[in-house]
């Protein structure tokens, strides 16, 4: 039996990651016939960003949260 060795990285950060639109949570269910949701708050409103961009999208929530006490 013959291992196989990846012999080039992946680069992840240019694969986009699905995300709750509602909640922006990263908790997504493949829904098996149905629509694909959101494990969190079972939204089916869902988008697709690069991780970076997700990443500096929770930053400005965490930022709202922090500054006006805003919960979602």
């Amino acid at each position: 039996m013959q291992l196989v060795h990846m012999t080039e990285k992946i680069n992840y950060d240019i694969i986009p990651v699905t995300y709750c639109r509602r909640c922006h949570s990263l908790r997504i269910i493949a829904g098996n016939g149905y629509p694909d949701y959101c494990e969190d708050c079972g939204s089916t409103d869902l988008g697709d960003e690069l991780i970076d961009e997700w990443l500096a999208e929770e930053e400005e929530i965490k930022k709202d949260k922090k500054i006006y006490g805003r919960n979602y």
